[in-house]
């Protein structure tokens, strides 16, 4: 049997395994849930697209007080009109978000630094992903947590049911296959670890990321902003990375476009004909991901699903 059909049937078998242990998801409830979240809240204010895309899709429209702006999120746009915007994800306006008078509010982790401030005006509840322990188990623990709230745990337990069987799709097709993960950001273009952001690629769906673990805590954030030389060489060196590493499959995340900046970085005018070049690429096996719904939504079933199908149709399941 040949290395390849050998990675081959491991992906398959493992593909099997891994959908066969997600279960354990669902039993990590219980320690998501905050303990102050009110049951079947009325007015409830989403600074937190998860949990606006849940409650929307259950058909909670009504029970949705204000929400954070769905500026760069087109995928769950527009918002119910008349519906007060309390800002963005890191934004936390309080006076604003008091007048609306909650009995909730639910945040990500941009918030998490005034929870306590919040929390003076409701219950507050903190959803966010856990993309070093797993973003998709972590997706089903967030889903059902949001659903104990409303009494929606079978809705929630059919979207877990259904991740898990494309993930575990995509797990065989992916087996054996290398990938790198790019992620442009205001002019520069670097490789992802398979920690973090987008981990679920190779995590759960399975393909060998081609940049080793990191060791160590992770870059610090709010630090000087490089250079354009600087820029220039790190760039220079990605391009030389891919080259030399010959990623059988490429990802592309642009937090530009996530997050509606302008200008948009562009990594093949950066790159140029070299960009071209890699055999990845002229294999089309180079995929620009859904940028926001995996900078800014995942976590919510309408992010979830266009994340999957980003992957679905790169491995040529759609």
């Amino acid at each position: 049997m040949s290395a390849l059909s050998r990675r081959t049937l491991l992906g398959a078998t493992s593909a099997a395994a891994f959908l066969a242990a997600l279960p354990f998801a669902r039993t990590a409830l219980a320690a998501a849930v905050a303990a102050t979240a009110p049951k079947n809240p009325l007015r409830v204010v989403c600074i937190d697209y998860a949990t606006l895309d849940m409650m929307r899709l259950w058909g909670l429209e009504d029970r949705i007080a204000g929400s954070a702006a769905l500026t760069s999120v087109p995928f769950l746009a527009p918002l119910p009109a008349g519906l007060p915007v309390t800002g963005g994800l890191k934004d936390a306006p309080l006076e604003k978000i008091a007048a609306l008078k909650p009995d909730l509010i639910v945040i990500t982790g941009r918030l998490a630094r005034l929870e306590k401030e919040i929390g003076a005006i409701a219950p507050v509840l903190l959803i966010t992903p856990d993309q070093q322990n797993g973003a998709l188990a972590s997706y089903g623990t967030n889903l059902l947590t949001v659903a104990s709230l409303f009494g929606k745990a079978d809705a929630a337990n059919a979207l877990i049911d259904e991740a898990k069987k494309r993930v575990a799709a995509i797990r065989e097709r992916a087996a054996g296959k290398s990938a790198a993960v790019l992620m442009a950001n205001e002019g520069r273009i670097g490789m992802l670890a398979p920690q973090g952001r987008c981990s679920m690629i190779s995590a759960e769906m399975g393909f060998a990321n081609v940049v080793p673990p990191r060791k160590g805590p992770g870059p610090k954030k709010g630090g000087p902003k490089p250079d354009a030389e600087a820029i220039a060489k790190a760039n220079r060196k990605t391009l030389e990375d891919l080259k030399r590493l010959n990623p059988e499959y490429v990802f592309v995340l642009n937090k530009d476009i996530a997050v509606g900046r302008t200008p948009v970085t562009d990594y093949r005018a950066i790159f140029g004909a070299e960009w071209d070049a890699l055999p990845a690429v002229k294999a089309g096996r180079a995929t620009e991901l859904s940028h926001a719904a995996w900078y800014l939504g995942e976590g919510g079933p309408t992010a979830m699903n266009l994340m999957l199908a980003d992957i679905e149709k790169a491995v040529g399941i759609r």
